[in-house]
């Protein structure tokens, strides 16, 4: 066809001026039909102003048929038009036989941007009108999936696969199941659905859903098989080797859990959760040099990653490498990070560097976030009794004795500090 010709030129070219031209040039000398083509195509190229003129012109022709107020409304949703859109749609009586899929274009459009609720009713409204229909009830099993409502939907797609519907072989309802079944934490019944679909198709993806049902159920050998099996497919799947390390640390087998995320690592060097992984089990494994160099490239990607701070200050001030401690926390808060969970930490490195004033800030900042923990408030109450701060030392030792009213030193200690 010469015009579609023409079309495809005029959009390789990214000749806008020329579509538009063309669009009018079509509109006063081609048939319905191709029209209808063209402004297919258009749309699945991007043009949707000028695939939406084309079905304005059909509607002006045709002012009966409402499948082109459907279809000026999924383009207005395109062009972010969303009121023009919902007004078109809403236009069309419950009466027109196209009634039902402007309903399901509301659904959809409602989905996409979150109100769950609203899409939820547009889609009762269409089963109520057809109440035993496939693709109907499919599409509440989703949007029920996506509010986290699991286990409605498992019993909507538990019906369907019963009903074994040829057209509902494209749908994968076996993996959708076991999808919804380990995303409501029912990982038992999630793994023969995983396993029987792997049996006609090997795909890593659904290999990797099956390892991570089969470790949360503690099947550690198990996931480790398949874990295994995917990085030999797929060697650049990177979440495999993290859980495959987390598998052999289940199993208590750390050197091949360090082995296997130092692999990661060499796969995918930005990960920062691969770094702290590698640095907890090379500081486990009593190699902590390695763990040091681990956990400082995790904050180098990230400043304020928490658990890799806490624990590589943790490292250092058993060390009692305190200036490397303030460095450190010096470092991270040039980053405008504010970690309160190493307050503590840092406060004790102050005072061994004999840096008290500095220490008592930290302590006292740090006081609102750690008051329930004994060891903290322990060690902040000999920091104030060193520093002659005797009245504020009591107020800490009441907390203390507050939170631990069963303990027999804080009694003891009360009424030495009293004395």
């Amino acid at each position: 066809m010469i015009i579609e010709q023409k079309f495809q030129q005029a959009i390789s070219q990214g000749d806008a001026s020329e579509v538009k031209s063309l669009v009018s040039d079509a509109l006063l000398n081609e048939s319905p039909d191709v029209l209808d083509q063209i402004a297919q195509y258009l749309a699945t190229e991007g043009y949707f102003e000028e695939a939406l003129e084309i079905y304005q012109h059909f509607q002006f022709l045709y002012p009966g048929e409402n499948q082109f107020l459907i279809d000026q409304a999924q383009l207005l949703f395109e062009l972010g038009q969303e009121d023009k859109a919902i007004e078109l749609l809403s236009s069309i009586d419950e009466k027109d036989t196209v009634y039902l899929q402007a309903l399901l274009t509301l659904a959809d459009y409602y989905q996409v941007i979150g109100y769950l609720d609203v899409a939820e009713q547009k889609l009762e409204q269409a089963l109520v009108m057809l109440p035993d229909e496939p693709m109907l009830l499919f599409s509440k099993g989703q949007l029920l999936e996506e509010s986290g409502r699991f286990l409605e939907a498992a019993r909507i797609f538990e019906n369907l696969m019963k009903q074994e519907i040829d057209e509902l072989q494209e749908w994968n309802l076996e993996l959708r199941l076991a999808s919804v079944y380990s995303a409501g934490g029912a990982y038992e019944e999630s793994i023969p659905l995983y396993e029987r679909f792997l049996k006609d198709e090997e795909l890593p993806e659904v290999k990797f859903q099956l390892a991570y049902a089969l470790f949360q159920t503690e099947q550690y050998e198990r996931a480790v098989e398949q874990l295994t099996e995917i990085i030999t497919m797929d060697p650049d799947f990177f979440n495999a080797y993290l859980l495959l390390s987390h598998s052999y640390q289940m199993m208590e087998e750390d050197q091949l859990a360090l082995k296997w995320i130092e692999k990661g690592i060499k796969r995918d060097e930005v990960d920062k959760e691969y770094y702290v992984t590698a640095g907890k089990l090379a500081l486990k494994l009593g190699k902590t040099e390695d763990a040091e160099t681990y956990l400082r490239q995790s904050l180098a990607i990230d400043p304020g990653y928490l658990d890799a701070l806490i624990v590589l200050v943790s490292l250092l001030s058993n060390k009692d490498s305190h200036e490397e401690v303030i460095e450190l926390f010096e470092w991270v808060k040039s980053y405008e990070e504010d970690p309160l969970s190493i307050y503590p930490l840092v406060a004790k490195s102050y005072a061994e560097l004999e840096l008290f004033q500095e220490a008592y800030q930290l302590y006292e900042e740090a006081y609102s976030e750690w008051k329930e923990d004994p060891t903290f408030l322990e060690e902040f109450m000999e920091f104030l009794l060193e520093e002659g701060k005797r009245a504020q030392a009591i107020e800490v030792l009441k907390q203390l004795m507050l939170i631990e009213p069963t303990e027999p030193k804080w009694e003891e200690m009360y009424h030495q500090i009293q004395d």
